[in-house]
C-alpha cells in the first residue's frame, strides 16, 4: 500500500471514531448534504456545524432546514470533523492543505448555530430533471447488469 493510501485509511479510521464520540465540548463539523425536490432538481451543499457530536450536528441541520426550507427534503449527510490534524485538499503541495489559523478562524465564522441563527451553506453542485432522469437511468442498467 502507498503511503498516501496508508494516510487516507488513517483519516478514514479517525473520523469513523470522530462520529461515533460525544464530547464534552463542541467541536467544529463539515457538513455536506443534498436538498431535493422529487424528481424536479437536487442541490449539493457543504456546511459547518458547530456541536458535541456528528449526530448532534445532523439533528441541528435536519431543524435548521426544516425551518428554513420545509418544501425541501434532504439527503447524503455526511460529516468530516475538524482537527488539528485536517488536511484540505486545496493544492498537490501537502503542507498547503494542512488547516491554518486563518482557516480556524474562518470555520468559527461560519459555523451554525450562531448569534444571527443563520445557517452559512455554500452550494458546490446542482443537478436538474433531465440529469436526474438520466442518472437513474444508468443506475437501472448498470442493476440489471449485475443480475
Amino acid at each position: 500500500m502507498t503511503t498516501q493510501k496508508l494516510k487516507l485509511n488513517k483519516a478514514a479510521k479517525l473520523q469513523t471514531w470522530f462520529r461515533k464520540k460525544r464530547w464534552s465540548f463542541d467541536q467544529y463539523y463539515k457538513i455536506y448534504f443534498t436538498l431535493y425536490k422529487n424528481h424536479a432538481f437536487e442541490i449539493n451543499y457543504i456546511t459547518v456545524i458547530k456541536s458535541r457530536s456528528f449526530e448532534f450536528a445532523r439533528d441541528l441541520l435536519l431543524l435548521k432546514l426544516k425551518e428554513t426550507e420545509p418544501d425541501l427534503k434532504v439527503k447524503n449527510i455526511r460529516g468530516y470533523m475538524f482537527h488539528k490534524d485536517y488536511c484540505f485538499s486545496r493544492s498537490s503541495i501537502e503542507s498547503e492543505n494542512k488547516i491554518t489559523m486563518e482557516d480556524w478562524e474562518n470555520i468559527r465564522s461560519c459555523a451554525y448555530p450562531n448569534q444571527n441563527n443563520f445557517l452559512f451553506k455554500c452550494k458546490i453542485s446542482e443537478i436538474n430533471c433531465s440529469e436526474i432522469l438520466q442518472r437513474n437511468k444508468i443506475k437501472l442498467e448498470n442493476l440489471h447488469h449485475h443480475e
